[in-house]
């Protein structure tokens, strides 16, 4: 039974060495340790500093050009609005209005931008725009929100797989009510794609690159 092998705890081990008096068991402890350190801070820390500087970098640039994309996609709809609102507010025909862009507009199909009428109410007086044969609904609170701030932009989705850039614009003057300016996001949205895809690349690139120059630095150093 004595002389019967037990396994090595190198639990106990370390625990004993570190409550050891011997200076000398001490001083290679401490030297581990910083040895250690050192090698943690310059083969993990820095790397990883350095991907998430690289993230956060390119996380803000995609959304800084998405948002960019986006609002781009108000165009031409606030010129629109605005000159439309100002010819109603002068006592200009609503279905005169609404047909300056096209007569009809399919919201399903057409990137072409449209015009809808609303009285003081929110009815729909007259729209270039349609959707299954009929104007298009507007919740409420658009027109709530438009009244209230004059002026309202938004991305609107009247049906499913359909996205709108819309503009609304409280009209004043002889006639009172709100007019709305739309154009599908369908473009905006596959630019937005393939921008995702340029930043995604980049970014998979680069921790690439930051993984390998770990790697070979590793393997370089004595």
């Amino acid at each position: 039974m004595d002389n019967e092998q037990r396994p090595i705890d190198n639990r106990r081990i370390m625990f004993s060495a570190q409550r050891t008096k011997s200076p000398v068991i001490h001083r290679a402890f401490a030297s581990a340790t910083v040895i250690f350190s050192r090698y943690a801070k310059k083969t993990l820390v820095a790397p990883a500093a350095v991907i998430v500087v690289i993230s956060i970098v390119l996380g803000f640039n995609y959304l800084a050009d998405q948002q960019m994309l986006r609002l781009g996609g108000n165009d031409p709809q606030v010129q629109i609005a605005t000159d439309a609102a100002a010819a109603l507010g002068r006592g200009a025909v609503p279905s005169s209005v609404a047909a300056s862009v096209g007569r009809e507009v399919d919201l399903a199909e057409s990137l072409s931008p449209f015009i809808m009428v609303f009285d003081a109410q929110g009815r729909v007086v007259a729209s270039s725009g349609i959707l299954n044969g009929w104007p298009p609904k507007l919740p409420q609170g658009v027109l709530n929100y438009a009244k209230a701030h004059g002026e309202d932009r938004l991305t609107w989705q009247p049906a499913s797989g359909i996205r709108i850039a819309a503009v609304v614009e409280t009209i004043k003057g002889r006639s009172s009510g709100y007019v709305l300016a739309g154009r599908s996001l369908k473009e905006v949205e596959k630019r937005e794609d393939l921008l995702f895809w340029q930043f995604a690349i980049a970014w998979i690139l680069s921790i690439g690159a930051i993984i390998g120059a770990w790697v070979l630095y590793g393997k370089a150093r004595p």
